[in-house]
């Protein structure tokens, strides 16, 4: 039997304010050539984990809130690309999330709320999905880390208005949402069926959200910041 380390470069108390110390991962591989190690932190796209991999001599590397962010990240490794998926494409996948759910807990109300203890929390990490192509990111990603950066609602040559209200929603970071997209998601009999639930709900609910979203950052700009970076929630990696 092999043992392995992991090493998860985010301590408790920088929690996700610094980038991860992958110089110091690199130092510990050097320093044990006979001992897998895993090296852990700040992974968020393919690019991330095959840079992270070569330059620091690790087995394997690991990710935490990046698979959290886009669930379709290990098939972006295998494939060595950005998918750039839709809203549509995303509903699917979180749809595919429900139908494990129900599998798991029961398709019943006591099954809903079991998996709703912690099915809306998903939506903290899934709103924050961006495209992050390597031809237009990968450079960036060298000098600082895409998980920290803080990524506007909409990309440049983009405006809010541009975007679907299906994407906009997808994107929506009010907790409210969150909650309201589960359900959508759970009660919906059909992939299309929740897509047209979540554009219904989007045309009556979201100008609100976002307003609400817009109104409280100036007075909390900490919070927003830790909603943004994921430092509260409790995910490493």
């Amino acid at each position: 039997m092999h043992s392995w380390i992991t090493l998860i470069m985010i301590t408790d108390l920088l929690r996700y304010r610094k980038p991860a110390d992958w110089a110091l991962i690199s130092e510990v591989v050097a320093a044990n050539p006979n001992l897998p190690i895993i090296g852990n932190g700040d992974i968020l796209t393919h690019y991330d984990a095959s840079r992270r991999l070569s330059e620091s001599g690790c087995h394997a590397v690991m990710t935490g809130r990046g698979a959290l962010i886009r669930p379709w990240l290990f098939q972006e490794l295998r494939e060595g690309r950005e998918l750039a998926l839709s809203a549509e494409d995303r509903v699917r996948i979180y749809r595919r999330l429900v139908a494990l759910m129900k599998e798991q807990f029961g398709n019943d109300e006591w099954g809903q709320r079991k998996a709703f203890y912690f099915f809306p929390w998903h939506f903290s990490f899934f709103h924050r999905y961006r495209p992050l192509p390597e031809e237009v990111y990968g450079e960036a990603s060298r000098n600082y880390p895409l998980m920290i950066t803080r990524h506007k609602k909409h990309d440049d040559g983009e405006t809010l208005e541009s975007l679907s209200l299906l994407e906009r929603l997808l994107r929506c970071s009010n907790e409210k949402a969150h909650g309201e997209i589960a359900a959508a998601l759970w009660d919906a009999a059909s992939d299309q069926d929740a897509i047209i639930s979540l554009e219904k709900l989007a045309s009556s609910e979201l100008l609100a959200w976002e307003a609400e979203e817009a109104g409280r950052e100036p007075g909390n700009e900490r919070s927003s910041r830790d909603a943004r970076t994921g430092q509260d929630d409790g995910v490493e990696g």
